[in-house]
């Protein structure tokens, strides 16, 4: 998967164990970010890269499946290879916040989106939220750094649970004012 994205280079100096501590024993609090759906990917995916960003004790982790955007190569090939789920799923009606756009080669359309769900679900459970808090380098490294901690967890918990499945923009086409 690194190899297609371009990004064989992560690997170069030994994975990501070290670059991981050296941030966090300088305090940076680490937002990962994961995505899923590239041909390589399966469904265990999704648990492996939630154990990995708990057990590193990321401040915060997203989990988002692959989304071909227009003009890019991805969503030609994926278009050639009859492999789009909505031609222009930025303007489909039909599209949710969350979904997958394409059928992976891994697994279904269905398995991305709901492991996608799920990671992020699991990732931000209370549990995980307490287990993470305690790196004395990171979130407890000052008072003020916990309650930040704390709060963006709560908050991004309930995004999780309020933002998937909606459609984009608004439910009626905005009115504009003549003469703006």
């Amino acid at each position: 998967n690194l190899k297609q994205m371009n990004k064989k280079w992560n690997h170069r100096f030994g994975g990501y164990d070290k670059p991981i501590k050296i941030m966090q024993d300088a305090g940076i609090m680490i937002y990962g970010t994961f995505v899923f759906g590239y041909d390589q990917d399966t469904v265990e995916a999704f648990d492996e890269s939630v154990q990995f960003a708990i057990a590193h004790k990321f401040f915060l982790a997203n989990f988002n499946p692959l989304t071909p955007t227009p003009k890019a190569p991805l969503m030609d090939r994926l278009r050639e290879e009859g492999r789009l789920l909505h031609d222009k799923w930025w303007l489909d009606p039909d599209y949710k916040y969350g979904h997958a756009t394409f059928h992976p080669r891994g697994m279904s359309a269905d398995e991305l989106t709901e492991g996608c769900y799920r990671a992020r679900s699991k990732f931000y459970e209370y549990s995980s939220i307490a287990k993470r808090i305690w790196d004395p380098r990171t979130s407890l490294r000052s008072p003020y750094r916990a309650a930040f901690y704390t709060a963006v967890n709560l908050v991004s918990r309930k995004e999780i649970h309020s933002k998937q499945d909606l459609g984009l923009g608004a439910p009626t086409p905005l009115e504009i004012p003549q003469g703006t």
